[in-house]
Order: structure tokens, then sequence, then C-alpha cells
């Protein structure tokens, strides 16, 4: 394997997008010393992938003799992402969850990143930290986070394998989410205890930002539809975004052109697009002010926060 791995992990209900996300990373990759490396524990879909030779990334079969049953909503597979600083034999790892989507070829520039020591560089979460409800609270308070709101998605990790290993992150992780039952976001948060390195919104851009206007203020690099809808859901997914016309493109000539008809399901009903709150934008816009973000190269697209926030 190459110093530096982008990795995905998918379990069988969704190898279908995260093989279309391995494509696409793999055909944008600028890079000699980068692969993409996408993981399953479905042998089946992984043995399919690897006849049809579609997907121009690297394939490996995750054996756990741990099985996360997921909260109904985010897949046990999420937890996979625990292991892959471990299994993938890189330096540096970007982990990405299968509902993103690689809007620019800068991602790839976090590999050259200083992380100064820390093993996790990633992005706040704004839906948890900016959005105040009671909901929102008891995440952060079973994390530990809720005296200064950092508290990243883990939908996008860049880690430093090194550290990562050094630090114990993903043992500290599992004994948390059996000993107090939390899902793998909140046990990484509790067990980075602010201590990770902040990276730009423009390297998880969710829909609750995008719905709130930060994609004009910042260009994203990444998307994650993080929440129900996705790209390959029809027409219930809500935003205007390439990713939904190249999903639909992709599965009918793949090995899983059934895909798309069993997503939606029939008891899934259109979300409609939310009116963030005012409270929510002034506390984006203070988080965008105050906020120094890793990098000048890795900012707002080179610009500082604090234009940025005025724009917003």
């Amino acid at each position: 394997m190459k110093p530096n791995v982008i990795g995905i992990a998918a379990d069988g209900a969704q190898f279908p997008p995260a093989a279309f996300l391995a494509q696409k990373l793999a055909a944008m990759n600028p890079r000699d010393d980068t692969d993409v490396l996408l993981v399953s524990d479905s042998a089946r879909d992984l043995g399919v992938a690897n006849a049809w030779g579609g997907l121009g990334c690297k394939l490996a079969l995750i054996n756990s003799g741990i099985r996360f049953t997921g909260d109904g909503r985010v897949s046990g597979a999420a937890f996979y992402r625990l292991a892959l600083p471990r299994l993938s034999g890189a330096r540096r790892l970007l982990y990405l969850d299968t509902d993103t989507f690689p809007d620019s070829a800068a991602l790839f520039d976090l590999f050259d990143l200083d992380m100064r020591g820390h093993a996790i560089a990633a992005v706040r979460d704004v839906e948890v930290t900016c959005l105040d409800t009671p909901i929102k609270r008891a995440e952060l308070n079973l994390a530990g986070r809720a005296h200064d709101r950092r508290y990243f998605n883990s939908g996008v990790l860049l880690v430093d394998t090194d550290c990562f290993e050094q630090q114990t992150v993903e043992n500290r992780c599992l004994r948390e989410v059996a000993a107090n039952d939390l899902h793998d976001q909140a046990a990484l948060n509790k067990v980075m205890n602010g201590q990770w390195l902040e990276l730009s919104p423009a390297f998880n851009m969710t829909p609750i930002a995008y719905l709130a206007g930060l994609h004009r203020a910042i260009r994203p690099v990444i998307t994650h539809f993080m929440g129900r809808a996705k790209p390959w859901h029809g027409a219930l997914f809500y935003l205007d975004h390439p990713a939904r016309r190249e999903i639909e493109a992709f599965i009918p000539r793949s090995p899983w052109p059934t895909f798309l008809a069993g997503n939606p399901t029939s008891e899934m009903v259109k979300i409609e697009p939310w009116t963030p709150p005012a409270a929510f934008i002034a506390s984006l816009a203070d988080y965008l002010r105050e906020t120094g973000f890793a990098g000048a190269d890795f900012s707002l697209g080179g610009a500082t926060a604090v234009p940025a926030a005025k724009q917003f």
C-alpha cells in the first residue's frame, strides 16, 4: 500500500454507493503516493467488484469479530473506520463515509497538511454544535464537549496513523462503546477530548450547511450527505447537487444495477428542505469568525475565517 490512503468502509447494503465513491476518487486521484481503498465485510460484493475491475481501487475484506448493528440510521460498518488506520498500512489515512462526494481534487492536498502531532484532523459538526436543542445538547454531554462545543463529525477524518496507534484510539473507543453504549462519533470525540486539528467546513459540507447557504461563502471540497436523504434516493433527494446525477449514471452500468430500484423504500417520505432558525445562523457565523482552521492553504478556499464569516 502507498504512504497515503483514502479509506472507505461498507457493508453489503451500502456497497454500491461505496463503489461509486471509490471509483470517482480513483479517477480523480492526481498523486502517485496515494491509493484508494474500499474495505467491506461483504465477500460477495468484493468478489463481484474484483471480477468487474471497473473501480480502479484497492479492495479488502474486513473480518471483525465484533458485530455492530448500528442505530437504524447509521450502519454498523461505520465502526470499521476505527480499524482502518491499523489495517491500511498507510502513513496518512483520509477516511470518508459512503455518503460523501468529492467536489474537488483539492481533497488530495490534505495529505500534505502539517498535523502538528495530532492523531486526527476533522471538521466541526455544525448541526450538533450550532443547533441548540435538547437532543444536540445531550450528544455533546455524552462526549464531554458541552463546555467548548469542539465536537467533530466523524464522516471525514484525516488520520496520522502512527499517532492514532500510539494513543491507542481504536481500543479506547471500543471500550467507550461497550461501557457507555456510545455511537462511534461520540466515542471518538470523548476519547480525543478536544485534542484534534480543526479543518475548514469545506472538507465536510453537510446538508444543514447547504440549507444555511454556507456553500456560497465556502467552496465545498467534500460534501457529506449525512441524514436521511441520500443522492441515491431519486426524487426524495432535495439538494441540487451533481452527486444524484452521477450515481444514477454509474449504478445501471455497474454490477449492482437494481440498487436504485430499492432506494428509497416504500416507507420513506419526501423530506422537505429545512429552514435554519436565526439562532443557528448566528451561531454558525460566530463559529466561522472565531475559529482558526488548520493550514493557510487548507482554510476557507485559501482565505481566512474572518472574510468568509463576513460573506456568510
